[in-house]
Formats: structure tokens, C-alpha cells, sequence
């Protein structure tokens, strides 16, 4: 699709932030160890595939006219998005309703679950290249309405299913707080309680993020459901524009999520922000200090 002038700058610009501000989010996982947690695991997963939708589909889809490869590219990052927010939830599931089983579910399942989670989606955003990637075939028919039942609506039905039940066993815990002083008796299971209302302040971030990714990708999801019908009569010519605009703004909201409303982030964001200042304030005391030197040596000279 070609788009007007002022278009393509806006998704241009649009992809260049959510490449630097995932950059950003990745290169404060790998460089912090306060960072380095299982949870953060996925939330560097879920930044590389942002990354690869502002890095890759929208360059590739303003620079090249709409062939195979850009729906090769959507589906990898559509259905790597979910699969990580599958595996987020997951990890916050588990933290929740099971959090002395945690620690060692994690650390024996994290890179199989990992692993999964992009393995899946490569593999099948790649299936349709055993017919060709004919859109006419019926192979191709079912294959979409799959991915749509499968990997789409399956995988939102879990992590809903998930986030209502962390919620729930979050109010059984804070009404437990608030009912029950605390005494000997009971100090082990209010300290459980507090952990497990501190694993869910990180589980409501996740599920904003899941709201939001629904909402940027239903355009999408809605003309791939309708254009496999063949009925693209259907399909308003404004959609496929602000298709693009949903998903770019929903990848874009991403990073900040986790920056502003994660803890762990905040404090290292904070840490970076001082140690950068640092930096730039002793350079230019040296370079002050260097001015004054050469100041100096140029008065001693001209007196002499």
C-alpha cells in the first residue's frame, strides 16, 4: 500500500522509537543484575518482539510493495507477542497461586518455556510455505481460521482465565490481612499474604499490556478473519491505515509500561539517569579544566 508522504513519516518515526526504547529496555536487563529476574526474562522477550515489529515489519513494509513477507513478518511478531504474553502470565500465575513453588518451577522450566515461546511462533508463521503460501488453497483457509482459533483466541481465553484467578486469590489474601492482626500464630501466613499482593501489583502491569495488545491487533485480527471469508467488501479502506496506527502506538506504549509502572525498572532507570548525569558533569568539568590550561598557557606566553 502507498501511502501519503505525511504517513509514511509518522509510521517511520513511530518505528524508530519503539526500536530505540526496546533497545533501551534490553540493554538495561542484560547490563543490571538487579534486573535479571525471571519475570524480566519475558519482559526482555516481549521487548524483542517490539523490537522486531519497529526494526523490521515497518521498514520493510514502507520500503517494499505488500508481498508475502510482510504477512510472514506479522504473523511471527502477532503470534510471538502472544506466546510471551502466554508465558508471562504464567510466570505470574504461578507466583500467585503457587508462590513456594515458584522459584524452582522457574528455574527448571524458564528456557524451555522460553524457547517455546519463539519456536512456536516461527514455526508457524512458516507453515504456509508448504502450499506455496497460496491464499487459494484450502489448506490456507484452514490454516488461517486456526491461527485465529489456536493461537489467538485460545491463548486470550488462558490468560484471561489466569489474570481472574490471580485476582481472585489476591482479594482472598488482602481480605485475610485486613480481618486477622497480626500475631505468632499467624506471621508466616501474613508475610505470605504480603508477597503474594506484591506479585500481583507486577501481574497488573502485565495485564494492562494484554488489554492494550488486544486492542492494537483486533484490526488486524478482524480483516484477516474477514478477508479469509471473502468478503473483503467489508473491510472500510480507512482500516488497513489505522491498522498500522494501532499496532505502532500499542508497541510504542510497551516499554514505558514496564519502565514507569515496574519497580525494579524505575530504580535502575533512576540509577542510569544518575550515573549518565555523573558522566556528562565530569566532562565537562575536564573540559572547563583544559580550557583554563590552555587560557593559561597563552597568557604566560604573551607575557613573556
Amino acid at each position: 500500500m502507498i501511502y501519503p508522504l505525511s504517513m509514511t513519516i509518522v509510521l517511520a518515526v513511530l518505528g524508530g522509537l519503539i526500536t530505540i526504547e526496546n533497545l533501551f529496555v534490553c540493554s538495561l536487563v542484560l547490563r543490571y543484575k538487579q534486573l535479571r529476574s525471571h519475570t524480566n526474562g519475558f519482559v526482555f522477550s516481549l521487548a524483542l518482539a517490539d523490537l522486531a515489529y519497529g526494526s523490521l515489519v515497518i521498514p520493510v513494509h514502507l520500503a517494499i510493495p505488500p508481498k508475502l513477507l510482510h504477512n510472514y513478518l506479522l504473523a511471527l511478531v502477532l503470534m510471538a507477542n502472544i506466546s510471551t504474553l502466554l508465558a508471562v502470565t504464567l510466570d505470574r500465575f504461578v507466583a500467585v497461586r503457587h508462590l513456594l513453588l515458584y522459584t524452582t518451577f522457574m528455574r527448571k522450566y524458564f528456557w524451555v518455556i522460553v524457547g517455546v515461546s519463539w519456536a512456536f511462533p516461527i514455526a508457524a508463521s512458516l507453515l504456509p510455505l508448504i502450499w506455496d503460501s497460496d491464499a487459494t488453497h484450502f489448506a490456507h483457509e484452514i490454516y488461517i481460521y486456526c491461527i485465529l482459533a489456536v493461537g489467538i483466541l485460545l491463548p486470550y481465553l488462558l490468560i484471561l482465565a489466569a489474570y481472574i484467578a490471580i485476582f481472585h486469590t489476591v482479594r482472598r489474601h488482602a481480605r485475610f490481612l485486613t480481618q486477622f492482626p497480626v500475631t505468632a500464630d499467624n506471621k508466616e501466613a501474613h508475610e505470605e499474604g504480603r508477597r503474594v499482593c506484591a506479585e500481583a501489583r507486577v501481574a497488573r502491569i502485565f495485564a494492562v499490556v494484554a488489554a492494550i495488545f488486544v486492542i492494537s491487533w483486533l484490526p488486524v485480527v478482524y480483516m484477516t478473519f474477514v478477508g479469509n471469508m471473502d468478503r473483503l467488501d467489508l473491510i472500510p479502506r480507512w482500516l488497513t491505515t489505522v491498522s498500522w496506527l494501532t499496532l505502532s502506538v500499542g508497541s510504542l506504549v510497551n516499554a514505558p509500561i514496564y519502565a514507569f509502572m515496574k519497580r525494579d525498572f524505575r530504580d535502575v532507570i533512576s540509577k542510569f539517569a544518575l550515573s549518565t548525569r555523573a558522566i556528562v558533569s565530569r566532562k565537562r568539568e575536564e573540559k572547563e579544566a583544559e580550557m583554563e590550561i590552555g587560557t593559561f598557557h597563552v597568557t604566560v606566553v604573551a607575557e613573556e
